[in-house]
């Protein structure tokens, strides 16, 4: 079983349609609505407002179904953080097949460094790996979760507001070259 969860951008075609309009894959799940900092356990009547996070299970095994379960949008925000980091390069892979404004994933510099090579090995080019922003969020010395969740916020703030370039990965890339 997984769990997947993502911001509902005020734009998405889901934004105030009733959960029982939707059409989710067979096995998928709206297993909470965060709006406001207030749990929602949603019925089939709820509707999923713009800046709430949703929190989706499913039985589904991998991500290969995402496509399934997030619209497609040439300003999505897609923030990788999964369990472990077991899933992590095959939900960069599946987003990477996608238009999206900002793709981020968490990890160590160490696993960050790792999981690229690999990427590169199976044909990702380069300059697709370099779109994604890893280690997550702007450097300001986070340590505890709550500052790592608003360094998040805030380069994902500066690229909504035009901030294009990655954070870390051309600096991934120079050190992996030079030793």
């Amino acid at each position: 079983m997984e769990a997947i969860e993502f911001v509902v951008g005020d734009q998405s075609p889901i934004v105030n349609l009733p959960l029982a309009q939707l059409k989710l894959k067979k096995n998928l799940l709206v297993a909470c609505i965060n709006r406001d900092g207030k749990i929602i356990i949603p019925g089939g009547n709820d509707k999923i407002q713009g800046g709430v996070t949703v929190i989706i299970v499913t039985t589904n095994t991998g991500f290969h179904d995402i496509e399934d379960i997030l619209p497609e949008q040439d300003n999505a925000f897609y923030v990788v953080v999964t369990r472990g980091h077991a899933n992590d390069r095959l939900c960069a892979e599946t987003v990477l097949r996608r238009p999206y404004l900002y793709l981020g994933m968490i990890g160590s510099k160490g696993k960050v460094a790792k999981t690229f090579e690999i990427m590169k090995e199976e044909g990702y080019s380069e300059e697709q790996i370099s779109t994604i922003h890893a280690p997550i969020g702007l450097k300001i010395g986070a340590r505890t979760p709550e500052e790592i969740a608003i360094s998040i916020a805030a380069e994902m703030i500066a690229i909504k507001n035009h901030e294009t370039e990655s954070t870390m990965s051309k600096e991934l890339f120079e050190t992996k070259e030079s030793g």
